[in-house]
């Protein structure tokens, strides 16, 4: 029997110049996002995983396997836009024009680790597996072997695509994925010098 675990929590090094602009704009959207409630830190992070494995051996020749695993994942680091005025262009401009509600609020234009958001993104991944893996060695007639898998998985991906403190434009995409896995695999060793391996 074995168990192992990690914890990892961290406030970023992102911090957003206005506090994701005035939380009163966001007060009739749907869905609910964070606002400057996390001290104008655009990307903290955050991880913690565990791993519980059971093994029994009623015979000799016999094992079976059952684990489980956990694992969930905050990081929001690629999700912190940040808009670049590039040479040649009145990009900054544009904003200032085509977002009139900007006003008294500032954007993170070439600033080192700084953005100007109208919410704090958010991309959580929450991860569950349950395995079962079984051996039967058989002396001369070789092994078989089952893998059995089961796998579950939710994410989010919550971003401010514009990179203003306004609301202009965004992205809100949850998603499932739940997968079954079964797999045997026979591996022969009777004959001296030969190995021969049939999996399905």
């Amino acid at each position: 029997f074995s168990v192992s675990a990690s914890w990892h929590k961290g406030d970023g090094y992102i911090k957003d110049i206005n506090c994701f602009a005035n939380p009163a704009t966001r007060a009739s959207t749907s869905p609910a996002r964070n606002t400057g409630t996390n001290g104008c830190n655009t990307a903290p992070y955050e991880s913690h995983s565990a791993r519980v494995k059971l093994k029994w051996t009623p015979t000799d020749n016999l094992s079976f396997t059952l684990g489980y695993n956990y694992a969930y994942s905050l990081d929001a680091r690629g999700y912190a836009y940040q808009v670049y005025d590039h040479p040649g262009t009145t990009l900054k401009a544009i904003l200032a024009g085509a977002f009139p509600a900007a006003a008294g609020y500032h954007q993170a234009f070439q600033m080192r680790d700084r953005t100007s958001l109208s919410f704090q993104p958010q991309n959580p991944d929450t991860t569950n597996e349950v395995t079962l893996l079984g051996k039967l060695t058989t002396g001369d007639f070789g092994t078989l072997t089952t893998h059995t898998a089961m796998f579950w998985e939710k994410n989010l991906g919550d971003l401010d695509i514009d990179a203003a403190p306004v609301d202009a434009t965004s992205l809100y995409g949850p998603t499932r994925h739940h997968t079954f896995t079964q797999a045997v695999d026979y591996e022969y060793t009777g004959v001296k010098r030969l190995n021969v391996l049939v999996g399905a």
